[in-house]
């Protein structure tokens, strides 16, 4: 019954504003409410773009991400009207952070369905060149295996140049490294049976198990705390 008065209501409204777009990866809260935004707007390259690289590889590819979106979206019509228009802070769990910084999770409650949403922090660095461009790198480890301590100095040490040409280290005249909070795990997204409508099913709420580990979730030991 709450599944079709929410469907009712979703219907009933003449027409549906999307949220705002603002390119953000410095919180989970962030690049979901980005991701929230250009779903609404049917943006699917750039929801892709929200994915961190582990979980794009595991689609094997942008079309089958677009293949398992659609069946989610038509299959669960109440949690995709949550997920494209709603105000996610009132339906959203605290989001809890494990232990090493490296993975996150937020909960949505989608009128009595639970949607587990797993981000990953991916090291980026930005560097800006006298000239007022910029370009950016993914590393390949997270920011913390990039940063180096001992006999009283500190330093940086970054698995894929930022600076792929040294001639143009004079015109380095900024550096900036940053976690970007990625998305690594959507359930009702299974990028090994992207297309079928029985891999989309979402868990009931009343099922919901806070210690089951995600695909990508290095350790079930998770923590609750506000967003960095």
């Amino acid at each position: 019954m709450r599944l079709m008065l929410a469907l009712l209501l979703a219907m009933a409204l003449p027409a549906c504003t999307c949220p705002e777009l603002r390119e953000r990866w410095d919180s989970p809260e962030e690049t979901l409410a980005q991701w929230q935004a250009r779903l609404c707007r049917d943006d699917v390259k750039g929801e892709y773009g929200c994915f961190a690289t582990s979980y794009q590889k595991a689609f094997h590819g942008f079309e089958n991400y677009f293949a398992a979106r659609g069946a989610l979206l038509a299959q669960r019509p109440a949690a995709a009207w949550v997920l494209q228009h709603a105000d996610l802070s009132e339906h959203s769990s605290p989001t809890e952070y494990a232990e090493d910084g490296s993975h996150a999770r937020i909960v949505l409650d989608a009128h009595g369905e639970s949607l587990q949403i797993v981000f990953e922090c991916e090291a980026w660095v930005t560097v800006t060149y006298a000239d007022g461009s910029t370009a950016s790198v993914r590393q390949l480890h997270p920011p913390a295996a990039l940063l180096g301590a001992g006999q009283g100095r500190q330093w940086l040490a970054f698995d894929r140049p930022p600076v792929p040409d040294e001639s143009r280290l004079p015109d380095v005249r900024a550096l900036r490294v940053e976690c970007r909070w990625l998305i690594a795990d959507l359930a009702g997204l299974d990028p090994a049976r992207p297309a079928p409508a029985t891999a989309l099913a979402c868990q009931p709420a009343r099922a919901r198990d806070p210690a089951v580990a995600s695909r990508t979730m290095p350790t079930p030991t998770l923590t609750s705390r506000n967003a960095p």
